[in-house]
């Protein structure tokens, strides 16, 4: 589950990926277009959790993904969530999590409680500032 929350990964991908796809030397995973839905080859970088992740697997050597109440997928949109508000750029998100389009991909960027807060705050702000800076200027009468 952690690797999915941070790779956004399909939970089949990371299910069906093999050893011979992680380059330990590099700390990387190279997925071929024949691994990958989107026919696109896409590599992810190995760090920081994905690493540990990996680190840990490698000391068991299995690939299962069981957690109650949790649904593999569900780590995917919060990857993507994460990626938006780490500031992320959608083209960079979409190459680690390999969609093809970005109308799929902004499908995952759901905007919980208090995304919506800090926005409608930032656009109070805005607003406000906007007041504030307002010069009325006296229209001259014609006469």
């Amino acid at each position: 589950m952690r690797f999915l929350c941070n790779s956004a990964w399909r939970s089949g991908e990371a299910q069906e990926l093999e050893w011979d796809k992680v380059d330990l030397g590099d700390w990387i995973v190279r997925l071929s277009r024949n691994n990958e839905k989107t026919k696109h080859p896409r590599t992810l970088a190995l760090v920081g959790e994905i690493r540990e992740v990996i680190e840990n697997r490698i000391k068991v050597r299995r690939l299962e993904m069981k957690y109650d109440g949790i649904l593999p997928h569900d780590m995917r949109r919060s990857a993507i969530r994460n990626f938006r508000k780490a500031g992320v750029s959608e083209s960079d998100g979409m190459k680690i999590s390999g969609h093809k389009t970005n109308s799929v991909y902004k499908r995952y960027e759901i905007i919980d409680e208090e995304d919506q807060r800090r926005t409608i705050e930032k656009v109070q702000e805005h607003q406000r500032r906007e007041l504030e800076n307002l010069k009325v200027v006296p229209v001259k009468r014609a006469g």
